[in-house]
Order: C-alpha cells, then structure tokens, then sequence
C-alpha cells in the first residue's frame, strides 16, 4: 500500500474511533524560525520562516493534522509554501516503552512548471519515556535537486535516534543524530546531527539549537543549504475545548 493510501486508512480508523467514547481534542501552534531545518538542510537557505500548524487528536492515540511553513529552496523559480497533512497513531506498550506510526503527504502548491517537489512519507518510531527516541521514515516518491540535478519520483529512507533531557520542569536539552540515504537520487547518502535546547512556558516555547550535515551533504547541495548553522525558534501554542 502506499504512503497516500496509509494516510487515508489512518485517517479512517481516526474517524470511526471519534464515534466511540472517547476524548477528542484539537489544538495548534505559530511559529516563527530563524532558519526551517529539515535533517539538516535548509528549507529557506538561512532565511527566516512563519509556520503553523492545526491538529486533532482522538483518545491520545489517534491523530490528524495539517502544518505548514514559507520556504525558499532555490534561488530561481520554485515553492514558497511547503504543507503537511499527516495521520498518526500513537499506541504504548510495556515498560514506558512507546510506539508511533505517522504518515505524511508534503504539498508545494506553487511548483516551478516541469518541476514536482510533492512527495510521501511514512515514519515508525519507538521511544523510551519520550526521553530516547529511534525513528526509521520511508519515502517512496521522493524529489530533489542535487549534484546539478534534478530527480524525482525515487525511494529514500532516513534514520535518526535523538535523546530528549528535562531539567527544572520548564527547560529540555535534547541531541539528535541521523543518517539520510538518498543514494536512488543522487548515489550516496549524509550524516546529519543537532543539539538544543528548550525553554516551554504555559503556551509559549523557545528553542535554540545547532544543525549541521556532513560534508558529503555540502558536496551535494552546496554550502548555501547544507552547513552548520544555528536555528531559533519561537511558537506560541493553543488549545481548542476537549469534549
């Protein structure tokens, strides 16, 4: 089954488990980042980015949604606007010991003509007390331009593990480290790492953190995108009535 065709399945089960007794809820968030990181690579080539994002979730477990964010790929004609409309289920297991399945359709309305960035993902994660997390995230339609090129329509598979530590109630240090193997578009994979912290207070948080890749990421997309930088964001959260 596709990645498109697991969204709609989830999406389903999220619909018909609303009709059973339960508690549904909805909430969201805007931001503002310094700088949109997406596995170490920058979406708006170290330029700022205003995000939000719209979600309902079902019994804790189930959920939909849909984020979005200004972009800037590339100096010449392309997307502006990068949109997620994600399903997911979340489902605890023994021990404190956490399982999670996210399905994702990326949207960029305004492509340059000849040019599709729209692409799948689907994402299973295991977490310990959401203190260390693993994440394996499978595309089977992904695009990119890289090496000079562009690719579309090609399988990518990312692997992260990330650590998330509380200190006095309101701050969390947390350290990630991933490896994306993009080699069906352009012949080999990048290491990339982040490290931050965060600051969460009632409904506003503060995050400040370092990215980088490695350098085969900078020999593939340039230094513009892929390079150490530091990231700064800002969000303010709310919450819609339980019922």
């Amino acid at each position: 089954m596709k990645t498109r065709g697991v969204i709609g399945a989830v999406l389903l089960c999220v619909l018909t488990s609303a009709s059973a007794q339960g508690t549904n809820e909805w909430g969201g968030a805007l931001g503002l980042t310094s700088d949109y990181v997406l596995r170490g690579l920058s979406q708006t080539r170290g330029k700022p980015a205003v995000q939000a994002d719209l979600h309902w979730i079902h019994d804790s477990r189930w959920s939909v949604g849909a984020w979005g964010s200004t972009i800037d790929l590339n100096p010449g004609p392309g997307p502006t606007l990068e949109l997620n409309f994600y399903a997911a289920l979340t489902q605890p297991l023994a021990h404190d010991w956490i399982a999670r399945l996210v399905a994702t359709h990326y949207v960029y309305p305004n492509d340059a003509p000849g040019r599709r960035w729209d692409y799948d993902e689907l994402a299973a994660s295991l977490s310990f007390r959401d203190r260390l997390v693993a994440t394996v995230t499978w595309s089977p339609n992904l695009a990119g331009f890289g090496n000079g090129r562009y690719e579309s329509d090609r399988s990518a598979l990312a692997y992260e593990l990330s650590a998330h530590v509380p200190w006095r109630q309101a701050w969390t240090f947390s350290a990630g480290a991933g490896y994306y193997d993009v080699s069906n578009l352009f012949y080999r994979g990048y290491k990339y790492w982040s490290a931050g912290a965060t600051y969460a207070q009632e409904r506003w948080q503060v995050n400040l953190a370092r990215l980088g890749t490695s350098s085969a990421a900078r020999e593939m997309f340039g230094t513009e995108i892929a390079n150490d930088r530091w990231s700064l964001d800002v969000q303010w959260r709310f919450q819609g009535p339980t019922f």
